[in-house]
């Protein structure tokens, strides 16, 4: 008995190992496997490269205000359905039952007072109704919203534009610094490369008593600079691709990155800028086309309005019960007519109304020109640092030139030994200093000239 105890024990054990314990691991391996997914669903794809055609395609498709100004154009579409929807004929259906007891039976088949309708007989009754309405004459009113719904839609279609562009503005200025920053991190590299490399020999000149402590210490000291400016750098270069990133969402490395040239383009500036014809001069025409529909329809508010209707009852009615007055449900009566209505005297809130929209249209005139006064003076201050940069541009020109020469002059005489290396170092920091000063102008230039062409290309 104790033998088939003993066996019966390590049965169990047996099934244990076989069967709990790799249900076990396949659990914890399915949900090891699932948190994985979760943690790969909520990373990015990090982006080590940027094609300056690409990221403006990316910025446009992925902007916010883009995407909103999407779903404010098909709002404004559903406006001119609305419009629409109030050329044609409202049908209204009613039913209702009620228990009406009347404390004093009269012989009198119906009793009104004024507007109220009083039933002397205590029944129980239901009635069922449908009724037809078409709104015949307004003044056009009707046509002036519907006007304003369509304009509407070509308003927010030129802010959708306009937004386009300032996207587009804001990614050309961002990218031009970005790719500059980046080019600058490598240049300082080699710089900081010569600089050490200078210090090392500075520090055996020293040892062997052929400079000053002061001339090593300053070495020292534009190594140390040349590190900061290094780490200022990084920092930089991280917060503008952080600015990028909230237009292209997409995540970016500073230390891995690479930043294709802008590509120049062919664009020659002309004074003679037809202003009426950009997006921002177009956008104030709409919103004044507006205003006038939206003071058009309230000139005409109190005006008499023409309207055909139709109405058609059913009518059932029993002393005793709800169920009888069922029984007795049927066509009861049907009226035919058209009727005018009209507001003589409203307090003054129309006038009042229209005084204000009149003011409003006025002030929209007022906002185009000072709109267009920015714009002109957006477009002649870019196009006075476009003239500064390209002198600049030329005159970094001539100094790079003098600088290369200079440092293969320079190469040629440590090759010589009539100069030392460190001399040599430090004509080839001055070239790359002048290489960076260079970038910064070409690319300013480039940057410049695209702004110029979106701000200043007609609609």
């Amino acid at each position: 008995m104790q033998n088939l105890f003993c066996m019966l024990k390590n049965f169990k054990h047996i099934i244990y190992i076989l069967f709990v314990i790799p249900c076990l691991l396949f659990l914890l391996n399915e949900s090891s496997f699932a948190i994985e997914q979760i943690d790969n669903s909520n990373k990015k794809e990090i982006i080590n490269e940027l094609v300056f055609d690409d990221v403006i395609k990316k910025s446009i498709d992925n902007s916010y205000e883009l995407q909103m100004a999407d779903f404010d154009i098909l709002i404004a579409k559903y406006g001119i359905n609305e419009a629409k929807a109030e050329y044609l004929p409202k049908i209204g259906l009613s039913v209702g039952t009620e228990y009406n007891k009347s404390f004093k039976d009269s012989p009198t088949p119906s009793v009104t007072v004024g507007d109220t309708f009083i039933n002397p007989y205590t029944r129980y009754q239901t009635m069922g109704g449908i009724t037809l309405f078409y709104n015949i004459f307004d003044f056009g009113i009707r046509s002036s919203m519907l006007k304003l719904a369509k304009e509407d839609v070509t308003f927010r279609t030129l802010m959708e534009k306009e937004d386009a562009r300032k996207v587009q503005m804001t990614v050309i200025d961002l990218y031009g610094r970005i790719y500059v920053l980046n080019e600058q991190l490598k240049t300082k590299k080699e710089i900081l490369a010569l600089e050490e490399n200078s210090l090392h020999m500075k520090k055996r000149l020293y040892k062997a008593k052929e400079i000053s402590l002061i001339e090593l210490k300053e070495q020292q000291a534009k190594v140390e600079k040349t590190k900061k400016e290094l780490s200022n750098l990084y920092g930089l270069l991280e917060e503008n691709l952080a600015g990028l990133s909230f237009f292209t969402c997409e995540d970016y490395d500073a230390k891995k990155i690479k930043v294709h040239e802008i590509t120049p383009i062919d664009y020659q500036f002309s004074d003679n800028i037809d202003y009426q014809n950009l997006t921002v001069a177009k956008i104030y025409d709409s919103a004044h086309k507006k205003k006038e529909f939206e003071l058009l329809s309230a000139k005409r508010t109190n005006y008499p309005k023409v309207n055909f209707y139709t109405k058609y009852y059913m009518y059932g009615s029993d002393v005793n019960n709800y169920g009888g007055s069922y029984g007795d449900f049927g066509p009861s009566n049907w009226a035919i007519g058209a009727s005018a209505s009209m507001t003589p005297f409203d307090g003054g809130k129309v006038r009042s109304k229209v005084k204000k929209l009149e003011l409003e249209v006025k002030k929209i005139e007022i906002e185009k020109k000072e709109s267009l006064a920015e714009l002109k003076k957006q477009i002649y201050t870019l196009k006075a640092n476009l003239n500064s940069n390209s002198n600049q541009l030329e005159a970094s020109n001539d100094l790079l030139r003098e600088l290369g020469e200079k440092e293969s002059a320079t190469q040629l005489l440590c090759k010589n030994r009539l100069v030392s290396p460190i001399d040599l170092n430090m004509a080839k920091v001055n070239l790359l200093e002048e290489k960076i000063e260079n970038l910064k102008y070409q690319t300013s230039v480039i940057t410049i000239e695209r702004s110029l062409k979106v701000l200043t290309t007609p609609d």
